[in-house]
């Protein structure tokens, strides 16, 4: 073997594997050639499956990032799905307070009215004010903001 095929043969190694190269040129300074080559083989195959360990680690590392991901968009989807929920019961619940609010407020005339014709009919009747929120209180009570 050349020098030459030597020095190239070691740069293909990285630093840690030329290192070994050099210890084993050291304990067999009347190395064969072949056997040499077949060192150099051992090293490239040494090389190869660490870098195929390194590559499996990081397949396993992206799987369990994208199994993390996927479970954090479902229950995303999960939790914007009872948001989205919550606000269609909050709009039906808005419906109907609007609802029962003109429900009252016909109420109220009606009573005002009734009120009037016997207040002419001579009959006096007071009539007292609800105790409940008026349409502005209610759905400022009842407003998001």
């Amino acid at each position: 073997m050349k020098k030459s095929d030597l020095q190239t043969a070691l740069l293909v190694l990285p630093e840690d594997y030329r290192q070994n190269a050099f210890e084993f040129l050291t304990e067999h300074p009347d190395y064969a050639p072949e056997n040499f080559i077949d060192f150099i083989k051992d090293q490239l195959d040494q090389m190869q499956r660490a870098y195929e360990y390194e590559l499996q680690d990081k397949d396993d590392e992206i799987a369990s990032l994208q199994n993390d991901y996927e479970a954090a968009d479902y229950g995303y989807d999960e939790l914007q799905d009872d948001f989205d929920d919550l606000n269609d019961d909050y709009g039906k619940l808005e419906e109907e307070l609007i609802t029962v609010q003109k429900e009252k407020d016909e109420l109220a005339e009606y009573a005002l009215g009734l009120k009037d014709a016997l207040d002419k009919a001579g009959v006096p009747v007071e009539l007292k004010q609800p105790s409940c929120l008026s349409h502005e209180e209610l759905m400022h009570f009842y407003s998001r903001g």
